[in-house]
């Protein structure tokens, strides 16, 4: 007997506002970095920065030291009988520091937008990679753990089975508005209004049935009833009844 393997299925509709919002913020992160990226790139052409050394670079507490091992790197800057840690920890190194400043204001961006309680739970920078085109981006892992927690999902396979009925009630529903027979005026509470006139509860065998006067009450009656038919009708069964 082969065991079908349960399959969770998306309910509803996912929260598109908060998953924009989350994805947002994170490109916001992703151009602040690449900004970043670049601009090193370029103070600093000999040090062959790459994305790891960015991502440290925002992680550290001391983005200024970091910055001067970039430097000391570039220029290959050494003295004689002083390793380098001790260098750059040192005053003795003449850095125009002002070239750093681009880099403090667009750290000072990201751990800003990375502040977001949002960005707390979802943090772009372990995602961050360099593509083809030698731009940082997000990785899919990223964008497919910000969907999943902006959906709702089944967990068993009767919720499976529930949820096709329900999309079924769903379809229906959505095909009498479209044809003009319930009212939405009011929200579901229109809806439901017109669909209580359609239905009716039999409490014998505890089934909903088609109400006989479907077409007779409710926005049914817009469908075309005619009631002078109806009493036509009757009125004709009557006549032909055998005597």
């Amino acid at each position: 007997m082969t065991t079908k393997t349960f399959v969770p299925r998306i309910v509803g509709k996912p929260d598109l506002k908060k998953r924009t919002e989350i994805e947002y913020l994170a490109q916001d992160v992703i151009v602040t970095a690449s900004a970043l990226f670049t601009g090193l790139k370029e103070v600093f052409p000999k040090a062959n920065i790459s994305t790891e050394d960015v991502l440290e670079l925002i992680r550290t507490n001391d983005p200024e030291k970091r910055l001067k091992e970039f430097y000391v790197k570039d220029q290959n800057v050494a003295l004689p009988g002083i390793k380098t840690e001790k260098l750059i920890e040192s005053d003795l190194l003449d850095i125009p520091e002002e070239e750093f400043d681009f880099a403090f204001i667009l750290i000072d961006e990201i751990k800003t937008a990375l502040g977001s309680p949002l960005l707390s739970y979802f943090n772009p920078l372990p995602y961050i990679y360099l593509n083809k085109e030698e731009d940082l981006s997000l990785r899919q892992e990223y964008f497919d753990r910000v969907n999943g927690y902006t959906e709702e999902v089944t967990q068993n396979e009767l919720q499976n089975e529930i949820l096709e009925e329900l999309e079924k009630i769903e379809t229906s529903l959505n095909v009498l508005i479209e044809k003009g027979v319930l009212s939405t005026r009011t929200g579901l509470r229109g809806v439901f209004a017109d669909m209580f006139r359609v239905f009716s509860f039999n409490r014998q065998s505890g089934i909903v049935e088609i109400s006989s006067g479907a077409f007779v009450n409710g926005g049914l009656k817009r469908t075309g009833f005619d009631n002078k038919k109806r009493f036509e009708r009757r009125i004709n069964i009557i006549n032909n009844q055998s005597v």
